[in-house]
């Protein structure tokens, strides 16, 4: 197995611009969502935090992709150097195409690629690994995760469904593959993968939730087979 990961962080944010443009009032919160402050990081950069220690963990993990558009240069000027980034051609024309683009450039060099998302801040280590350590049990089987009943990104695609991701377009994501190949997907329980930043209030609540749950949060252990066994659901 050879499972890369992408991290989806191309769009414009434009919802939360205008919410910070209609704040009632000061924020320090800079205008491009991906680099907005969130306990001491951008939220790009803490995201990224929270892939990073998989390749350490997990032997059949690759390297961290992530998916640049809007603002590239800004966010380029804040991530570190070593993370390998994709450039879509058509990334303005919505999520669809630059997880479609993406998978055409890692499909050659992948037998499964993580998807993530930038805005899911509140998604930590310890659920990637639950995803990883089900996709090492059931290697042809879609890792999704679930919320309420809900089949969701973070997921894993192994490389049979590398030709239907990219066909997908517009502003339709991963999401829909899940219920069309539901019989063949398998869904780790992840209660923080429902939170998403979409304006200002959505950050400012995630602040909250984020410092509940670190008071909760177990440190991880770097064996990747006594970890798989003890694992519990976030």
């Amino acid at each position: 197995m050879a499972i890369n990961i992408l991290l989806l962080a191309a769009g414009k944010g434009q919802r939360f611009q205008s919410s910070l443009l209609n704040s009632q009032r000061e924020t320090s919160h800079k205008p491009v969502k991906q680099l907005a402050s969130f306990h001491g990081n951008s939220l790009v950069n803490h995201c990224l935090k929270q892939l990073k220690p998989l390749p350490n963990i997990f032997a059949d993990v690759g390297d961290i992709y992530l998916c640049l558009g809007a603002n590239k240069a800004l966010i380029e000027a804040e991530i570190p150097r070593e993370i390998t980034r994709i450039y879509p051609k058509n990334w303005s024309m919505g999520l669809g195409h630059s997880i479609a683009e993406s998978v055409e450039v890692l499909a050659s060099k992948s037998s499964h690629i993580l998807i993530a998302l930038a805005d899911q801040v509140l998604v930590n280590t310890e659920h990637f690994q639950q995803l990883l350590c089900a996709s090492s049990r059931a290697p042809e089987k879609i890792i999704a995760s679930e919320v309420d009943n809900k089949l969701m990104v973070p997921v894993i695609f192994p490389k049979h469904y590398f030709q239907a991701l990219s066909t997908l377009q517009g502003d339709k994501g991963a999401a829909k593959l899940l219920y069309k190949y539901q019989a063949n997907v398998q869904s780790v329980p992840c209660q923080a993968a429902k939170y998403d930043i979409d304006t200002n209030k959505d950050l400012q609540q995630a602040e909250q939730l984020y410092a509940q749950q670190q008071q909760k949060q177990k440190p991880f252990t770097t064996n990747m087979n006594s970890h798989c066994d003890n694992l519990e659901p976030v």
